[in-house]
């Protein structure tokens, strides 16, 4: 069934700078606290399983509220989604200080994954909005630099410096320099929008179907990292950290680039494929790393972390680009929703996964188990979607 909705105001592309600053600072907020809640949770009692938890349900309701984000965008205009979703993320951020038994916990997750859910589809949907299509790539590398950048710099600090600070410093952090920041998607006005196409409704399911499937499972795998680095590579978690967002914002960069400069050449459609291989070898290796421990260990899980983000960030660029240009004119709310839906869907999965495997089997296992599934299940995928 499509959807229709009136044209409305559309941001100038003035706005990108603005944009970049909110993401950088809404994402801050999710970064930080993924790994940092469920060591949180764990302290409290809860096992892997439980503390995986907190993300599966973050995600959960992200997913469920994305699905609504294109009609809220297409009324209201994507920034003013935006900036709902920074307002109902980002505050109760200052529940989790307050205990960290799980039904609390597990409440604010929820209430947080609408917000979230808000702010990811309306700023994929800013990037089409504001960008022409000839640059795309390099304005969804520039974006994913902006979701990138707190990994890099906030998370590794987060996770080693929340020893000295405590926990509720840190939630109490998270919520008021995040917020500052995301008020940056303020500044973006908006201009009357040209009529969109008359066909402004879902995309075929055959032109999405490849780029959803290669997200999404990618998205499990690293969840090893985003989410259980404090639980399976205890000795090394804030370098893992480092090391995955660093090849993340790198991945994602190059992609966008590439994408833009040499399109439909060799060289672009070998970037999924690549990624899958790259992200199963690192999810892999930082298993087998974790449990030998330091020394040898150590080394093994850097290196896999360094994979597993060069591949998790190369495919969230080209999945991106792809959902945008097979979606169609008119549709770029939607294919930002399924994008962003494939993605969440994908960690919150891995939360009850990888949590779930390593209750029962610990981490090395569940990690090599995932990673095999991946090659076996999602290579031969991404080798068609190439091609077409």
């Amino acid at each position: 069934m499509s959807v229709t909705c009136e044209p409305v105001a559309a941001p100038t592309r003035s706005g990108f700078p603005a944009l970049l600053v909110a993401t950088v600072g809404a994402f801050a907020n999710y970064a930080v606290l993924l790994p940092v809640v469920t060591a949180w949770a764990a302290r409290g009692g809860a096992s892997p399983a439980g503390a995986g938890a907190t993300t599966s349900v973050f995600m959960l309701t992200t997913v469920l509220t994305q699905a609504l984000v294109p009609l809220l965008g297409r009324r209201v205009g994507y920034h003013a989604t935006f900036a709902a979703g920074v307002a109902v993320m980002v505050p109760p951020t200052i529940g989790y200080a307050l205990t960290d038994a799980m039904a609390p916990l597990i409440a604010v997750s929820a209430l947080r994954g609408i917000g979230f859910g808000l702010l990811t589809v309306s700023g994929s949907a800013l990037v089409a909005e504001l960008a022409p299509p000839g640059r795309r790539g390099r304005a969804s590398g520039a974006y994913g630099l902006a979701v990138a950048l707190p990994n890099v710099a906030l998370v590794p600090v987060a996770v080693a410096g929340v020893d000295l600070v405590g926990y509720p410093a840190l939630f109490v952090a998270s919520t008021v320099v995040p917020l500052a920041a995301g008020a940056a998607i303020l500044a973006i006005r908006r201009t009357q929008a040209p009529p969109p196409p008359a066909d402004t409704g879902r995309p075929p399911l055959a032109a999405i179907a490849g780029p959803v499937a290669v997200m999404l499972p990618i998205a499990v795998v690293a969840t090893g990292i985003i989410t259980f680095a404090p639980l399976s590579v205890p000795a090394a978690s804030a370098a893992v950290l480092a090391v995955f967002g660093a090849a993340a914002l790198a991945a994602r960069w190059g992609a966008g680039q590439l994408a833009d400069r040499v399109p439909g050449t060799a060289t672009v459609r070998a970037i999924l494929p690549v990624a899958v291989v790259t992200a199963a070898a690192g999810l892999a290796l930082v298993g087998l790393g974790g449990h030998v421990g330091t020394g040898p260990g150590t080394a093994a899980a850097l290196l896999g972390a360094l994979l597993l983000g060069a591949g998790f960030g190369a495919a969230q660029n080209q999945t991106l680009v792809l959902l945008f240009d097979r979606a169609g004119a008119g549709r770029h709310g939607t294919a930002s929703a399924v994008w962003n839906m494939s993605l969440d869907a994908g960690t919150g999965v891995g939360g009850i996964l990888l949590g779930g495997l390593a209750t029962h089997a610990g981490f090395a296992v569940a990690f090599v188990l995932t990673a095999a599934a991946l090659l076996a299940g999602c290579l031969p995928v991404a080798l068609r979607t190439a091609a077409r």
